[in-house]
Protein backbone atom coordinates (compact mmCIF):
# COMPACT_ATOMS: atom_id res chain seq x y z
CA UNK A 1 0.00 0.00 0.00
CA UNK A 2 2.95 2.36 0.65
CA UNK A 3 4.30 1.67 -2.65
CA UNK A 4 0.61 2.69 -3.89
CA UNK A 5 0.41 5.43 -2.14
CA UNK A 6 3.87 6.87 -3.76
CA UNK A 7 2.75 6.63 -7.09
CA UNK A 8 -0.73 8.08 -6.23
CA UNK A 9 1.03 10.99 -4.60
CA UNK A 10 3.38 11.51 -8.08
CA UNK A 11 0.32 11.57 -9.77
CA UNK A 12 -1.75 13.16 -8.39
CA UNK A 13 0.81 16.14 -7.77
CA UNK A 14 1.66 15.67 -11.71
CA UNK A 15 -2.18 16.84 -12.11
CA UNK A 16 -2.50 19.42 -9.71
CA UNK A 17 0.75 21.45 -11.45
CA UNK A 18 -1.28 21.26 -14.74
CA UNK A 19 -4.44 22.27 -13.15
CA UNK A 20 -2.79 24.97 -11.84
CA UNK A 21 -1.19 26.75 -15.23
CA UNK A 22 -4.69 26.40 -16.63
CA UNK A 23 -5.94 28.12 -13.40
CA UNK A 24 -3.06 30.70 -13.60
CA UNK A 25 -3.48 31.16 -17.39
CA UNK A 26 -7.45 32.13 -17.09
CA UNK A 27 -6.75 34.31 -13.91
CA UNK A 28 -3.98 36.60 -16.52
CA UNK A 29 -7.13 36.50 -19.19
CA UNK A 30 -7.93 40.21 -19.28
CA UNK A 31 -11.46 38.62 -20.86
CA UNK A 32 -11.56 36.76 -17.45
CA UNK A 33 -12.38 40.18 -15.91
CA UNK A 34 -14.83 41.07 -17.84
CA UNK A 35 -16.79 38.40 -18.89
CA UNK A 36 -19.23 37.25 -15.94
CA UNK A 37 -19.08 33.59 -17.09
CA UNK A 38 -15.28 33.47 -17.32
CA UNK A 39 -14.56 35.08 -14.35
CA UNK A 40 -17.43 32.69 -12.33
CA UNK A 41 -15.46 29.62 -13.99
CA UNK A 42 -12.50 30.62 -12.75
CA UNK A 43 -13.38 31.29 -9.01
CA UNK A 44 -14.95 27.85 -9.60
CA UNK A 45 -11.61 26.20 -10.63
CA UNK A 46 -10.23 28.13 -7.74
CA UNK A 47 -12.02 26.60 -5.15
CA UNK A 48 -11.86 23.16 -6.96
CA UNK A 49 -8.11 23.74 -7.03
CA UNK A 50 -7.97 24.62 -2.89
CA UNK A 51 -9.94 21.62 -1.88
CA UNK A 52 -7.73 19.38 -4.02
CA UNK A 53 -4.91 20.94 -2.36
CA UNK A 54 -6.61 20.51 0.61
CA UNK A 55 -7.11 16.51 0.23
CA UNK A 56 -3.18 16.30 -1.02
CA UNK A 57 -2.69 18.25 2.77
CA UNK A 58 -5.04 15.45 4.16
CA UNK A 59 -3.33 11.93 2.36
CA UNK A 60 0.23 13.48 3.65
CA UNK A 61 -0.60 14.04 7.10
CA UNK A 62 -2.49 9.85 6.21
CA UNK A 63 0.63 8.91 4.73
CA UNK A 64 2.52 10.25 8.02
CA UNK A 65 0.56 8.64 10.33
CA UNK A 66 1.35 5.20 8.16
CA UNK A 67 -2.24 4.71 6.87
CA UNK A 68 -1.93 4.25 3.72
CA UNK A 69 -5.57 3.00 2.40
CA UNK A 70 -6.62 6.65 3.84
CA UNK A 71 -4.43 8.25 1.72
CA UNK A 72 -5.21 6.97 -1.40
CA UNK A 73 -8.63 7.35 -0.71
CA UNK A 74 -7.73 11.02 -0.20
CA UNK A 75 -5.17 11.46 -3.43
CA UNK A 76 -7.77 9.95 -5.18
CA UNK A 77 -10.91 12.78 -4.82
CA UNK A 78 -7.42 15.56 -4.90
CA UNK A 79 -7.43 13.68 -8.46
CA UNK A 80 -10.66 13.88 -8.90
CA UNK A 81 -10.83 17.30 -8.64
CA UNK A 82 -7.76 18.13 -10.73
CA UNK A 83 -9.34 16.03 -13.61
CA UNK A 84 -12.59 17.97 -13.51
CA UNK A 85 -10.70 21.47 -13.65
CA UNK A 86 -8.74 20.44 -16.49
CA UNK A 87 -12.02 18.70 -18.28
CA UNK A 88 -13.75 22.36 -17.68
CA UNK A 89 -10.95 24.43 -18.60
CA UNK A 90 -11.06 21.98 -22.02
CA UNK A 91 -14.57 22.80 -22.77
CA UNK A 92 -14.15 26.33 -22.51
CA UNK A 93 -10.95 26.27 -24.48
CA UNK A 94 -12.99 24.25 -27.60
CA UNK A 95 -15.98 26.62 -27.18
CA UNK A 96 -13.61 29.48 -27.42
CA UNK A 97 -11.67 28.08 -30.55
CA UNK A 98 -8.63 27.96 -29.20
CA UNK A 99 -5.96 26.61 -31.33
CA UNK A 100 -3.39 26.28 -28.73
CA UNK A 101 -5.83 25.49 -25.58
CA UNK A 102 -6.62 21.97 -24.09
CA UNK A 103 -8.93 19.72 -25.80
CA UNK A 104 -11.47 17.43 -24.19
CA UNK A 105 -10.81 14.41 -26.33
CA UNK A 106 -6.85 14.39 -25.32
CA UNK A 107 -7.87 15.28 -21.31
CA UNK A 108 -10.70 12.22 -21.19
CA UNK A 109 -7.97 9.66 -23.17
CA UNK A 110 -5.08 10.76 -21.10
CA UNK A 111 -6.84 10.32 -17.61
CA UNK A 112 -9.28 7.06 -18.60
CA UNK A 113 -7.57 5.14 -16.20
CA UNK A 114 -7.74 7.47 -13.52
CA UNK A 115 -11.60 8.14 -13.83
CA UNK A 116 -12.33 4.11 -13.71
CA UNK A 117 -9.69 3.98 -10.55
CA UNK A 118 -11.60 6.63 -8.83
CA UNK A 119 -14.69 4.63 -9.34
CA UNK A 120 -12.98 2.01 -7.98
CA UNK A 121 -13.12 0.10 -11.57
CA UNK A 122 -10.68 -1.20 -13.55
CA UNK A 123 -10.20 0.64 -17.36
CA UNK A 124 -10.17 -2.33 -20.28
CA UNK A 125 -9.68 -1.03 -23.49
CA UNK A 126 -12.07 -3.03 -25.87
CA UNK A 127 -11.76 -2.41 -29.75
CA UNK A 128 -14.34 -2.15 -32.04
CA UNK A 129 -15.61 -5.52 -33.47
CA UNK A 130 -14.40 -7.33 -30.54
CA UNK A 131 -16.93 -8.92 -28.14
CA UNK A 132 -16.06 -10.45 -25.17
CA UNK A 133 -16.86 -14.01 -24.74
CA UNK A 134 -20.65 -14.55 -22.75
CA UNK A 135 -21.35 -17.12 -20.52
CA UNK A 136 -24.73 -18.87 -20.49
CA UNK A 137 -26.79 -19.46 -17.07
CA UNK A 138 -27.45 -22.84 -16.15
Amino acid sequence: MKKMAEQYKKDTQDILDKCHTQVVALHLNQKTRSDPNKHRELLQNQMRLRIAYGQMDDAENEYTARNFEQSLYHFRVAKAYGIRILETVAYTDEADAKSDGLKVKDIKETYKKDKADNRNRIYEDVQKGEQKASTNPQ
